[in-house]
C-alpha cells in the first residue's frame, strides 16, 4: 500500500484522452504491479475508484504525489488545500494539492469490479454485457452437458 499525500491533475495532454489513467512516480510503477495495472484509490472518508497505473516519465513525481484525473478526484471527494510555498506565501506553481489517499494493488476479482463499476457508461456497459452473457452461455453450456450425460 502506498501513501498519497499530494495530487494535481494531468500535465500531459495525452492523459486527458485516456480512460482511467493514475500518473505515479516511476520507481512506483513495478511496486503496485507494472504498467497498465489496475490499482484502487481509497480517501480518508473510504470512498473508493479504481485507475490503470502509469509512471511519470519524464515528469518529477515523488512517491507521495499523483497525478490523477478531474473526475476521479470528484468521484474520490477531494479538491485539496493548494500547497502553498513556505518561502513568498503564495500559491505554489507545481499545481500540487493536498490529499491523504492510499493506493493499493488489486486482485483479478477487484478488476472486474473495477470495470463494473467504470465511470464511462461506453467502456462500463459492454463489459456488464460481456460478463452478464458470458455467465448465461457457461450456464447453458452446463445445462446442455448435464442433460446430454442423462
Amino acid at each position: 500500500m502506498n501513501s498519497v499525500t499530494e495530487y494535481r491533475k494531468y500535465t500531459k495532454e495525452t492523459d486527458r484522452a485516456g480512460f482511467a489513467v493514475v500518473r505515479v512516480a516511476n520507481h512506483m510503477v513495478d511496486l503496485l504491479g507494472g504498467r497498465y495495472s489496475w490499482v484502487r484509490i481509497t480517501g480518508k472518508d473510504g470512498k473508493t475508484i479504481y485507475r490503470t497505473i502509469r509512471g511519470a516519465g519524464d515528469i518529477d513525481l515523488k512517491s507521495h504525489q499523483i497525478e490523477l484525473d478531474y473526475d476521479g478526484s470528484v468521484d474520490i471527494g477531494i479538491n485539496g488545500t493548494p500547497k502553498i510555498n513556505r518561502e513568498n506565501g503564495l500559491e505554489d506553481p507545481s499545481g500540487f494539492r493536498e490529499c491523504d489517499l492510499k493506493l493499493t494493488r488489486i486482485g483479478f476479482f477487484r478488476k472486474i469490479i473495477a470495470h463494473w463499476m467504470h465511470p464511462d457508461p461506453a467502456y462500463r456497459a459492454p463489459m456488464q454485457l460481456a460478463i452478464v452473457l458470458g455467465g448465461i452461455g457457461i450456464l447453458i453450456g452446463i445445462l446442455s452437458l448435464t442433460l446430454t450425460v442423462l
